[in-house]
């Protein structure tokens, strides 16, 4: 259910005669607490572009709470919700301390903010999926208590040490790429990566990948760490994809712009030494980055 410029009560009247549905609020919505669910029968709740979000009164019933674009900056109150699953990308907020007392939280995202830090996860034993890529983070003491945690992404940070890690052993899914990273010594024994980005760091050795059973996978990644090798972005995707070739799922990672990393997704293959660009956003920003390319062909669908 969409409600723009509408009356909460009737929404509230609604909803009272049914349960467990899940409630969306968009732009220009009126929401400045959470008081106007505290009596719905709803266990999610999504909210996007709404200004002047704040937690006062929160509602203990919602178990999926996904707060987007709404320059939210302040989570005072959030710890008395019952959450498992939260979204607060594409905000403003820079402490996420509060975070640490939702002990059942299982799936946390917190991307494109301004958190500087995870040192607030150290008590959170059950996340099982940690999204925090985009933001300003220098350090990651505290992960190294998630020991459910399956699937971790950081890219487009600012990390150096990798130390907290090195005893995560069940991670699947590990994203690191865009950071400062020189040494992956501390991933050595993780040894149940499915999918490992760390492309554009500045990784000299790849040794401690030796032991992956899926270490054909990482090949690419040495050619994506500007120590490695100085050649430029056309020649690495011409060298690396030959005619032909689909690649089924590529991330393009773009210069900065307005100091936020911009992540393109895309499907790229090579026809005729030409490079061909489907389904994918902020086009301009592909282009800007490859114009050392002599034919660039682009099929936006």
């Amino acid at each position: 259910m969409q409600t723009k410029h509408s009356d909460l009560r009737m929404v509230q009247k609604y909803f009272n005669k049914i349960s467990g549905q899940k409630l969306k609020i968009f732009q220009d919505s009126n929401v400045k607490s959470f008081q106007f669910v505290q009596n719905l029968k709803i266990n999610e709740l999504e909210l996007q572009n709404c200004s002047q979000v704040s937690f006062t009164n929160p509602p203990t019933n919602i178990t999926v709470l996904q707060i987007t674009h709404c320059k939210l900056s302040l989570l005072n109150g959030i710890k008395y919700m019952n959450v498992i699953e939260l979204d607060l990308s594409q905000n403003e907020i820079t402490d996420f301390s509060e975070l640490k007392h939702l002990k059942d939280l299982k799936r946390v995202n917190i991307a494109t903010n301004d958190a500087t830090n995870l040192r607030f996860v150290s008590q959170l034993k059950h996340i099982e999926q940690l999204i925090a890529f985009n933001n300003m983070i220098t350090d990651i003491t505290g992960i190294q208590m998630l020991f459910a945690l399956k699937t971790l992404n950081l890219s487009c940070n600012m990390i150096i040490d990798l130390s907290p890690l090195e005893k995560l052993v069940q991670i699947e899914t590990l994203q690191l790429g865009q950071n400062k990273i020189v040494d992956i010594e501390a991933i050595r024994d993780l040894t149940n990566i499915q999918k490992l980005s760390i492309q554009f760091n500045q990784i000299n050795d790849f040794s401690p990948l030796q032991n992956h059973v899926n270490k054909e996978k990482y090949g690419i990644l040495q050619q994506y760490n500007p120590k490695q090798t100085s050649i430029t972005t056309s020649k690495i995707l011409k060298q690396i994809y030959h005619s032909e070739q689909r690649v089924e799922e590529m991330y393009i990672k773009t210069h900065c712009f307005n100091n936020k990393y911009q992540r393109v997704k895309g499907f790229i293959y090579i026809l005729n030494s030409q490079i061909v660009v489907l389904n994918t956003q902020f086009i301009n920003k592909i282009v800007l980055e490859f114009k050392q390319l002599q034919q660039f062909n682009e099929n936006c669908q």
